[in-house]
């Protein structure tokens, strides 16, 4: 015997059909969203390099590069200059924890591999040198203008040396820097 088919199937078979790939839909721009979310928010874990900036006055100036953006002109046919913003940390040495610096005043940029980047529990991020390691564990650290400092074993949360770092060790810090 034939089956009968109502006409309140057809709708029904229809709606279900669209029920269904609408929240297949959904369910692809959430793992969308949250693939771009986890893409730009990986690099505020992720550890930068540390840079050397000599400058024009024979300054060294010592951090990570955040930004670098166009500065504006008065004139539309000057040449175009840009500076770029240093995260330079040391705010108990220096007072700023960025720094904007024009290019046009930087002699040379040189990433020393013994630049060390000290989380602490205070003051933010030390960027400089490690000068000697005490006894206690606590480290006498040094700026790129020679500016000298004790820091106690107690205040560092972490001591990376990024420029120095592989894949491998990038990772291990980023995953530490999760929990």
């Amino acid at each position: 015997m034939a089956e009968k088919r109502r006409p309140s199937d057809l709708a029904g078979r229809a709606m279900t059909w669209l029920t269904g790939g609408t929240l297949a839909l959904n369910l692809l721009l959430v793992a969308g969203l949250l693939a771009l979310l986890m893409w730009n928010g990986a690099g505020a874990f992720w550890p930068r390099p540390i840079v050397a900036l000599t400058l024009a006055d024979a300054t060294t100036v010592l951090g990570e590069v955040h930004d670098r953006e166009e500065i504006p002109r008065d004139d539309p046919q000057a040449a175009p200059t840009s500076r770029l913003k240093l995260k330079v940390g040391n705010r108990d040495l220096g007072g700023a924890e960025f720094r904007w610096i024009d290019e046009s005043r930087i002699v040379s940029r040189a990433y020393p591999p013994d630049a060390v980047v000290l989380e602490r529990l205070e003051w933010g991020n030390f960027y400089g040198f490690v000068a000697e390691t005490r006894a206690d564990g606590s480290l006498v650290v040094a700026t790129a203008g020679g500016v000298r400092k004790d820091v106690p074993k107690t205040a560092i949360v972490r001591a990376v040396r990024p420029n120095t770092l592989g894949l491998a060790g990038k990772l291990a810090v980023y995953a530490s820097r999760l929990r």
